[in-house]
């Protein structure tokens, strides 16, 4: 599949972002559900460390891998397509407080990727 130099601007743009946000909000929540579950003895300062932990490994992901994520942008799996859907339409449901906003923009982005595929 031949990939034009705006669409590669734009996975370029897309990934850049989506990666270091998807880390850092999967470490907050993660350690925040095993701190509010008492499974282990987590302290808030841990919390914030490992957030920005995931937003560091995030950074790096970019920084080393960013090229070859673009070029197999089209070439993910569904078993990682389909938790990383639903991992981000709850943070679209948290971030619009409920109401159904980013979850129709991300029904509209995942539908430009499939089409697109």
């Amino acid at each position: 599949m031949t990939i034009n130099r705006v669409e590669k601007v734009a996975i370029s743009i897309f990934i850049a972002i989506a990666s270091p946000a998807s880390l850092f909000v999967l470490l907050w929540w993660s350690t925040s559900a095993l701190a509010m579950s008492r499974v282990l003895k987590i302290q808030e300062d841990t919390i914030i460390i490992a957030s920005l932990l995931g937003l560091g490994i995030g950074i790096l992901v970019n920084i080393f891998f960013l090229n070859d994520l673009r070029e197999s942008f089209y070439d993910f799996g569904y078993k990682f397509l389909i938790p990383l859907y639903f991992f981000w339409s709850a943070i679209a449901l948290a971030f619009f407080m409920g109401m159904p906003f980013g979850n129709l923009l991300l029904g509209t982005l995942a539908g430009l990727y499939y089409g697109r595929r």
